[in-house]
């Protein structure tokens, strides 16, 4: 209907980017972020001033570990659009990956004020905070960023429960923490 489409190529993007990380791609893994990428350039191609276009082509950039590009491309987003949760939730996944954990867990707690039911958002967010007090010397701040993350890590198996998955990684999740 729409070859010519940006946010379709977005979308395509994102999809062969997430399913190129996952399990499921197995030696093809390369292969799906690559196609993920070409998707992305059509995207910016058809319209660069697409947020989300930007946003997760940034994602991509970061699992190939092309990390100067993917904050120049995830910048341009929050310059673009800073009201998408998904601009929020890759740029957290940007500081995540660059060990900047205090701006990940900022850029997360953005975006779940956004979209505040995604369990996914509460599972990264507990994640850094738990690598925060991992960082931290033994103070009274190393158990605060441990209580913040068991608090974030609940918060996603509340939302499970109300929508009733059965998923076992924010219990784990608590367990290690």
């Amino acid at each position: 209907i729409a070859p010519e489409n940006s946010m379709l190529f977005a979308v395509k993007a994102f999809a062969l980017d997430w399913y190129g990380n996952s399990a499921i791609a197995g030696e093809n893994w390369q292969d799906s972020l690559n196609a993920g990428e070409q998707a992305a350039v059509y995207a910016l191609q058809y319209d660069n001033t697409n947020a989300l276009a930007l946003a997760y082509y940034a994602e991509l950039l970061i699992d190939q570990q092309k990390w100067s590009q993917a904050q120049q491309y995830i910048t341009q987003a929050l310059d673009r659009d800073p009201s998408l949760m998904d601009v929020h939730r890759v740029n957290g996944y940007v500081m995540e990956s660059t060990a900047n954990y205090k701006q990940a867990v900022e850029e997360y707690k953005k975006a779940i004020e956004i979209m505040p039911n995604l369990n996914f958002l509460y599972i990264s967010l507990g994640a850094n905070y738990r690598k925060l007090a991992n960082l931290s010397e033994i103070t009274p701040e190393r158990n605060y960023y441990y209580d913040l993350a068991l608090e974030a890590f609940a918060n996603a198996v509340r939302i499970n429960d109300q929508v009733g998955v059965n998923d076992p990684i924010p219990y784990i999740s608590i367990a290690n923490t």
